[in-house]
């Protein structure tokens, strides 16, 4: 009998914070969660397009979209890593590589270093360990 693929905490926990940050990210860009939260959290009316059209003004039309999309594919990628696919890591490595090269021609932001610091994050989570090491058991 083969012995199933252990996880540790810190493994766990990095991934539930990337599924987590993936649906945010297609809410924010699904419904506009800022300006939700501005005018009817906050009870500013006067600010409902603060996020995107001042704070991006040289984003392009197809931005959201295809922003929307990458988030689905994250969820994915974070979703097989839990499944011990290693495709998973992979894929997401290409999604942030895609993330940075779509940030520096476009200005599309968040911050530059978002998309690097999340991969050597999560390069480093799933080498953490001796005989529950992520990346050893990724298939």
């Amino acid at each position: 009998m083969s012995k199933s693929p252990k996880r540790h905490g810190c493994l766990t926990t990095y991934l539930v914070f990337l599924v987590i940050c993936a649906i945010l990210g297609m809410l924010i860009n699904l419904f506009g969660i800022p300006e939700v939260i501005l005018k009817y959290f906050l009870n500013r009316p006067q600010w409902p397009t603060y996020f995107y059209a001042e704070t991006y003004p040289n984003r392009a039309e197809w931005a959201i979209p295809v922003s929307f999309i990458m988030q689905i594919f994250s969820l994915i990628c974070v979703i097989q890593i839990f499944h011990w696919r290693k495709w998973g890591f992979w894929g997401l490595c290409a999604l942030y590589l895609a993330n940075f090269i779509l940030y520096l021609k476009y200005d599309v932001r968040p911050p530059l270093i978002g998309p690097i610091l999340a991969i050597v994050v999560l390069y480093g989570v799933l080498h953490i360990g001796k005989e529950n090491k992520g990346w050893t058991q990724l298939k």
